[in-house]
């Protein structure tokens, strides 16, 4: 989660340069130019702490998601790790058809605990794929708002002021301007 901490913080801070920057370069008063850099500031901050209430909830998401099945399979496999050392300390004392017997449990118990594992991993991919969409996603968003806030402080493009028409002269058979 650090690392979209530090993308969305990275992406707020440029926004902001680049509207300062902007901002400076537009032919505006001193007093105009503080007051749009004191907004784009504010803006910025303002995105950023958006930002980061979306990192929090997609943690959230994520979390929740996982929490449950985890806990689940958490209890699976101490039950299954209790199990397979009791079955250890029969099988340390067991001898013939006993210890047979003990040897087909323990077949059992490694079976399930494959089964564990597997579930484990999958739970674990399932976990990345939920963290990868919402990175994406948060990646998007961050994008969408420094595009707003560059738009909002581009300075507004000049148009050049139309120059008269020149009048038009004309000329008699003679050469002589009228």
């Amino acid at each position: 989660m650090s690392k979209k901490g530090g993308f969305l913080k990275g992406l707020g801070i440029g926004a902001a340069v680049a509207g300062v920057a902007a901002l400076l370069f537009a032919p505006k008063s001193g007093k105009e130019t503080r007051e749009d850099i004191h907004q784009v500031f504010g803006e910025a901050k303002d995105q950023l702490s958006q930002g980061l209430d979306k990192i929090k909830d997609a943690s959230v998401r994520v979390k929740d998601d996982s929490v449950k099945e985890t806990k689940e399979l958490m209890k699976r496999a101490e039950k299954l790790k209790e199990r397979m050392n009791e079955l250890t300390l029969r099988m340390s004392s067991a001898t013939g058809l006993a210890k047979i017997e003990l040897e087909d449990e323990a077949r059992g118990l490694m079976e399930e605990a494959k089964s564990v594992i597997a579930e484990l991993k999958a739970l674990g991919e399932k976990i990345g794929d939920s963290t990868q969409r919402e990175v994406k996603q948060l990646g998007k968003d961050a994008a969408k708002s420094a595009n707003k806030l560059k738009t909002s402080v581009a300075p507004a493009k000049k148009t050049p002021a139309k120059k008269p028409a020149a009048k038009k002269t004309t000329t008699s058979s003679r050469g002589a301007k009228k």
